[in-house]
């Protein structure tokens, strides 16, 4: 399920009655999964990899090194989602306008994938075969898309982690970095500056400035 339910095992109640809540809970949902299958059917779904039930979001390819993450409401799941977009400002700013200037058109008649493809007004690259092989999206510095989980703290350690989720600022280059492994490139580079948390540092493509933020122990 999308959301914890709570089913009350109350005094009196019997597994009918717990069974009649779960098929209830079952159906509240069903125009949650209905969009969500639609995504993963129309578009390029970076994140998840391998969508279950109960999972809220999805992370989409948009071209161009550069990705939108939507976060839906399982109890209004044509409302419009919260967004994250990824990605280089140059190309990442026109993207996010659109939003901004054309998100009165949303209608929540539509299904959500109709209603960013009308609203972005871009072509969406379509799903791929091996697409995490592709040298668009695989990070800039270990070749790979997806790293994995080295934390022994997380439920997922030892499996596959974190997708890139930086990307140079240069129109030109636009090439995305995982977090972790642009902190540690910039670390072996002498003219790397850092102020608080954060370090400054050059694209190891185009020498364009990067910074980036680091993470929290």
């Amino acid at each position: 399920m999308p959301c914890v339910v709570d089913f009350g095992w109350d005094e009196g109640a019997t597994l009918k009655t717990l069974l009649h809540h779960y098929e209830e809970a079952i159906l509240q949902y069903q125009d949650f999964w209905t969009i969500m299958e639609d995504l993963d059917k129309t578009f390029w779904i970076m994140e998840p990899e391998n969508p279950c039930r109960s999972d809220t979001f999805r992370r989409i390819a948009l071209g161009g090194h550069c990705s939108l993450s939507v976060t839906i409401d399982p109890l209004a799941p044509r409302s419009i989602p919260e967004c994250r977009f990824f990605g280089s400002d140059a190309t990442i700013t026109p993207i996010r306008s659109k939003l901004t200037s054309n998100i009165y058109k949303w209608n929540k008649a539509k299904l959500l994938t109709e209603n960013l493809i009308e609203i972005l007004d871009i072509v969406f690259p379509l799903p791929e075969v091996n697409a995490q092989d592709d040298i668009s999206v695989s990070c800039g510095i270990c070749y790979t898309f997806r790293l994995p989980d080295n934390d022994p703290t997380n439920k997922s350690f030892g499996k596959e982690g974190s997708i890139p989720d930086r990307a140079c600022d240069n129109g030109n280059c636009g090439r995305p970095f995982h977090t972790d492994c642009l902190v540690e490139w910039m670390r072996t580079i002498s003219t790397t500056r850092q102020s608080f948390d954060v370090l400054f540092g050059e694209c190891p493509y185009c020498s364009h400035p990067m910074a980036v933020k680091l993470r929290r122990a």
